[in-house]
């Protein structure tokens, strides 16, 4: 089965170590063994949690995917338990006790997003499902992510000579080679990763450091200093 899957990754800190704008969406295609993607698109900028655009970018993502690849169902990286984007409605979204700020997002681009999700089911048979962490190819899509905005950050690093941070997932560690970041899992055992590809040396002008957040455990910081 070919799935398309959407994520959203790291956010930039401040010197305390606090997040603040979202800076990474993607929408990937994976297929067996579903180890990483097939094709990837990755948008990043600076995403308030309320700007509308953090969901809908990622779904404009996957269907421009959808038009250009046969897939067989698309991923979305919020966890409303499996359910057909085109069955939400404002009930279901109270229903559901989703954190504050993802229910308030939900409910102010719904419209929108079923208008995108019918117009896929439309032009391509294809349903929207909201699995969340459930599914791998949403993990890979999410670390894939994670490598734009590694990316993004080092080019911000040497565009103003100053060190930048970001929040990386907790359970990510990020591995980088001339021309890639990869951003995987920790573990021994798992088989899945996300890639990146930079341009422009940008990965070999800037040094990566990895450690703890001491005030926010559930991300990890990425500090990117300029190389002397």
């Amino acid at each position: 089965m070919k799935v398309i899957a959407t994520g959203v990754a790291c956010s930039l800190l401040d010197e305390k170590l606090r997040p603040g704008s979202t800076i990474a969406v993607s929408s990937i295609l994976t297929q067996p063994p579903y180890r990483r993607a097939t094709i990837s698109k990755v948008n990043c900028r600076e995403y308030h949690e309320t700007d509308p655009d953090l969901v809908l970018d990622r779904i404009r993502l996957a269907g421009e995917i959808a038009r250009e690849n046969e897939a067989d169902e698309i991923h979305l990286d919020i966890p409303i338990r499996g359910l057909d984007i085109l069955d939400l409605n404002q009930g279901v979204v109270d229903l559901l006790q989703l954190p504050h700020h993802v229910s308030n997002a939900l409910r102010d681009v719904m419209p929108k997003v079923r208008e995108m999700a019918e117009k896929l089911k439309q032009e391509r048979s294809l349903t929207i499902r909201a699995f969340g962490k459930r599914s791998l190819p949403v993990k890979i899509a999410k670390l894939t992510a994670a490598g734009g905005a590694v990316d993004f950050a080092a080019r911000r690093c040497l565009e103003k000579n100053e060190t930048v941070r970001i929040g990386l997932p907790i359970f990510a560690t990020v591995d980088v080679d001339m021309e890639n970041v990869i951003v995987k899992p920790k573990g021994p055992d798992v088989e899945y990763e996300g890639v990146f590809r930079s341009s422009n040396d940008i990965l070999r002008r800037v040094s990566f450091t990895e450690y703890a957040n001491p005030l926010y455990q559930v991300f990890r910081v990425l500090e990117i200093r300029p190389q002397k």
